[in-house]
């Protein structure tokens, strides 16, 4: 419940500079945190070979930093029998060879990036043993998994540098359509790396997060009033503070803020005067810091404040003041709306994409 004033031109310059302003070397870092999703067909593979598997997948891409399981870039293995034959020992083993792939591709075009392959052996008392200790062999850290990891990033690096301005005007086309959750996600899943084309994306961004404010506004304030009526006060400050200052109605806003904090600070008060009448110095602080400054009761507050203050020497406490938030908090808290929305409504989509086609390799 803070007042903080700014205006869009800060925030469109405030973006760009957030990233260009990090270091080379972080920039450099970025690469790895394009994300892939780790992922094997269940009809293949039971699951302790498929567990087996994506181990050696995992260990590949945390060591890059590229784990992750809402990415429409997924890796998934192939496994083709070369031989397997038993020995003429007395006891009998088995000997399995296999031919394993590692592949790198878009789920959501279906394109292949990138693969890699692996020849392994493995003996045991029985096949299925025999066959499961041979993927065990799989180096999957190895020199060319790395360069495979890495043909896979650059691909996907281009695919975005390549389609930049059309990403960019579709996700325009969809904000236009009020499919806003949509144009987000798209704009959100440009990789830092891509480092122009994801500034461009991040400034459109801004602009169209302010339209999607500004599209749910009045629906917002009519949920937040709704919850007052309930008593559910920490659920209106929650859809309140979402409400940012360049929408037409933050006024409105702030004034339920108002009312909020005036049905709040009573009880507030009420609980730091309990605490100090039973000589609890550190509870009665706690409650008089949750009361704002632009309270009704807010005089009342310093007032004892003051009193106790008197009593303890190092008693400390301050009332909430509505100007400690500054326009880079603020701001900040924008940006992670923007990410939380893009990358929400990604995994989502990434459910509904079918991975049917991974079934031809």
């Amino acid at each position: 419940m803070r007042d903080t004033f700014f205006k869009l031109s800060f925030i469109l310059f405030l973006i760009p500079s957030l990233v260009l302003s990090q270091p080379q070397t972080e920039l450099l870092k970025d690469t790895q945190r394009i994300e892939i999703k780790p992922f094997y067909s269940k009809a293949k593979f039971d699951s302790k070979t498929g567990n087996l598997l994506l181990s050696k997948i995992n260990k590949l891409l945390n060591k890059q930093g590229l784990s992750s399981y809402g990415s429409r870039f997924v890796i998934w293995p192939r496994v083709d029998l070369l031989s397997q034959e038993s020995t003429s020992s007395t006891s009998k083993m088995y000997v399995t060879e296999l031919d394993v792939t590692f592949y790198i591709g878009d789920n959501q075009e279906q394109t292949i990036f990138a693969q890699n392959n692996y020849t392994v052996k493995g003996v045991g008392s029985n096949k299925d043993k025999s066959y499961y200790n041979a993927l065990k062999k799989i180096k999957s850290t190895n020199d060319e998994s790395l360069y495979f990891i890495t043909e896979a990033k650059s691909r996907i690096i281009d695919l975005f540098n390549s389609n930049c301005k059309i990403i960019i005007s579709e996700s325009i086309q969809l904000s236009e359509r009020n499919e806003f959750d949509k144009a987000l996600s798209n704009l959100m899943s440009i990789p830092s790396v891509c480092y122009e084309c994801y500034n461009n994306a991040q400034e459109v961004a801004v602009e169209i997060f302010s339209s999607k404010q500004e599209s749910e506004c009045g629906q917002n304030i009519t949920k937040a009033s709704a919850a007052i009526l309930k008593d559910d006060f920490d659920l209106a400050i929650d859809i309140i503070s979402k409400i940012y200052p360049d929408v037409s109605c933050y006024s409105e806003a702030q004034e339920i803020l108002s009312k909020i904090d005036d049905e709040m600070c009573s009880d507030y008060l009420g609980k730091a005067k309990a605490a100090w009448s039973n000589a609890d110095a550190n509870n009665a602080s706690r409650w008089l810091s949750e009361i704002s400054s632009s309270s009704s009761c807010a005089t009342d507050a310093a007032d004892l404040g003051e009193r106790i203050k008197k009593e303890i020497v190092d008693f400390e406490w301050e009332l909430t003041s509505k100007a400690q938030n500054d326009m880079v908090k603020l701001e900040q808290q924008r940006i992670d709306a923007i990410k939380e929305i893009g990358v929400a409504y990604g995994n989502n989509q990434q459910q509904s994409y079918s991975t049917t086609w991974i079934s031809r390799y």
